[in-house]
């Protein structure tokens, strides 16, 4: 009995090293540099230029900074991919490059308009970057953009971008623009890409912040236009995204002033397209619930007229913009961002059957 207790003892002894693996692959988080954007323009020789912007730790948790921009440094290299420009950034910074915080994929318009497919493979490939990353189209250089943002409520970049990019939660000027969903469109054939369109703006604070200026189209993988901010309400309409948002139109009572209400989308849109002629019919039925705010003007809207009269004027408004968007994406832009396909070929399907 001595003999077996002793024998399953010596087991356990050679059996717990094995549990105790050690740290061999441990890591310091002071030996990290976090990226937290990364924008991509064009090169020369068929390289891309990689713009990395790095958190500074100690200017972040300091909150000492008087800017937005002193709590980052940027560096930007020419590599033929995001796996070369990762290496050779690393031989230019004192710290490992990590980019699990990365909070923005910025392309400048120009490369934009070129094939893109490769470039968002490899940023989808990557898997440190997390899918649901914010990917944005901006006027000008990506370089010049990561170079000169700032922002005044704001002292960690990183929060900066996850805030503002979740701004399409309250507001009718801004979409969600994340890398998974325009890969996905991108390989679907029942929609297109689209992503949001930013550009500087400088405040009066001095500080160069980022306004969001409308949807970049996408048709495959190529920018075909940019839709424009007032009509970003209809894109949000037609996908069921709106939460909730500010509008207003023309006071009937007086043409100088307006008429301010809050807009809430109560159900997804019932879109039908006719195929009875050769040139397709759209039809929306979207459902509203507006809240007025306030009235420039001397207007009674507890009488049913003057109710009835506001409820004309927001469908015509409405109407006006939506039928805009659907004209300059379709028509225009040959690109189809709101899944009007998907309704049709639904419909076609159900047709056949019968």
């Amino acid at each position: 009995m001595q003999k077996t207790n002793n024998s399953k003892f010596i087991f356990l002894i050679i059996l717990l090293p094995l549990f105790l693996t050690g740290c061999y692959d441990r890591f310091e988080l002071d030996n990290l540099a976090y990226v937290v954007a990364i924008g991509v323009d064009n090169g020369k020789n068929n390289n891309v230029n990689i713009t990395y912007q790095i958190a500074v730790p100690l200017k972040i948790t300091g909150e000492n900074s008087e800017t937005g921009q002193e709590t980052y440094t940027v560096y930007t290299v020419s590599a033929p991919s995001l796996s070369v420009g990762n290496t050779i950034v690393n031989t230019l910074v004192s710290k490992e490059v990590n980019l699990s915080h990365v909070k923005l994929i910025l392309y400048s318009e120009e490369i934009a308009k070129t094939e893109m497919s490769g470039h968002f493979n490899s940023f989808m490939s990557h898997t440190d970057i997390r899918p649901k990353v914010t990917l944005a189209v901006c006027e000008g250089k990506a370089e010049n953009f990561l170079n000169k943002v700032s922002s005044t409520l704001e002292v960690s970049p990183a929060r900066y971008y996850e805030l503002l990019f979740s701004s399409y939660n309250y507001t009718s000027q801004s979409v969600g623009s994340e890398l998974i969903d325009f890969y996905t469109a991108s390989q679907s054939k029942d929609r297109e890409p689209f992503a949001i369109y930013v550009k500087l703006e400088e405040n009066e604070q001095g500080t160069t912040e980022i306004k969001p200026q409308g949807i970049a189209a996408f048709s495959g993988s190529s920018m075909k236009g940019i839709i424009e901010p007032e009509l970003v309400i209809s894109h949000l309409l037609l996908t069921n995204d709106l939460k909730k948002s500010g509008y207003c139109v023309k006071d009937f009572n007086k043409d100088d002033r307006v008429i301010s209400v809050n807009l809430d989308q109560m159900k997804a849109p019932q879109i039908k397209v006719s195929t009875d002629t050769d040139n397709p019919k759209i039809e929306c039925n979207i459902e509203l619930v507006a809240h007025l705010v306030s009235s420039g003007s001397n207007i009674n809207f507890y009488e049913d007229d003057n109710k009835k009269r506001l409820e004309e004027e927001l469908n015509k408004s409405l109407e006006t913009r939506i039928g805009n968007y659907l004209d300059k994406t379709i028509n225009e832009f040959e690109t189809d961002i709101a899944r009007i396909r998907k309704i049709c070929k639904t419909q076609l399907f159900n047709l056949a059957r019968f």
